[in-house]
């Protein structure tokens, strides 16, 4: 059975023109992604030499007015974050990072939407970083057996067990307010006492499919062999 990762890579592999959309709600959010082509994301400034095409599979998180920005609308991490210590709890986010689906796992319309906007930021991780010359270097792997998204179940283990988000130390800034939790250097230097209590249950677990295995990496390598490289 494809995981909800898997779900939103089938349609994403269309290089869809129009926005995706999975679910509208009774209040009118409608929650999916835009596909930024022709490397317009932000994942495709500046790439890597070792990594020719990165940010050919960037995507833009939708989620209606679910987090209003100044006037904007768009979701952060911290926005993100806030709302599922607010509307959901560590195990529902932990079936989430498994592939289950929100809309299932969600037991009213506030965790619902809480949920899937983790499962799209999940989906955008694991898009963006990895192994392959359309990602970013990350310290979770699926070459060494974790998922992109470790990183953010890790982050969400530390804000449920500690009941606040700002209990993350080292978020990247936006215009906005807190965007983007980071380890503040390199994950190598992060505190292994931080690692074991929250991270390494995550990263070590082989039973949790990342996105770009078997099947499902075949299929991006075979689109990204389609572009030219990353020329920004």
């Amino acid at each position: 059975m494809k995981n909800i990762f898997e779900k939103f890579a089938d349609e994403l592999l269309k290089l869809p023109e129009e926005d995706v959309i999975f679910t509208t709600f009774p209040d009118g959010n409608a929650f999916g992604f835009r596909y930024r082509n022709n490397y317009s994301g932000l994942m495709a400034s500046r790439p890597h030499w070792k990594r020719p095409k990165q940010g050919l599979f960037d995507v833009l998180v939708l989620t209606g007015n679910r987090y209003p920005l100044n006037g904007e609308v768009g979701v952060t991490h911290y926005l993100a974050f806030n709302d599922l210590l607010a509307h959901s709890n560590l195990p529902n986010c932990e079936k989430i990072w498994e592939g289950q689906d929100p809309l299932i796992v969600g037991q009213n319309n506030d965790e619902r939407q809480a949920l899937l906007a983790l499962a799209l930021l999940m989906f955008e991780q694991e898009l963006n970083w990895g192994d392959q010359n359309y990602q970013k270097f990350t310290a979770f792997p699926p070459s060494k057996g974790s998922r992109p998204r470790d990183m953010i179940m890790g982050f969400l283990h530390i804000i449920f067990t500690q009941n606040n988000v700002d209990a993350i130390q080292s978020w990247k800034p936006s215009i906005y307010n807190k965007k983007t939790p980071d380890f503040g250097g390199k994950y190598a230097d992060f505190p292994v006492e931080l690692k074991k209590a929250h991270f390494n249950q995550y990263a070590e677990n082989r039973t949790v499919r990342p996105l770009m295995q078997g099947d499902y990496l075949t299929r991006f390598m075979l689109v990204a062999d389609r572009f030219d490289n990353n020329s920004n």
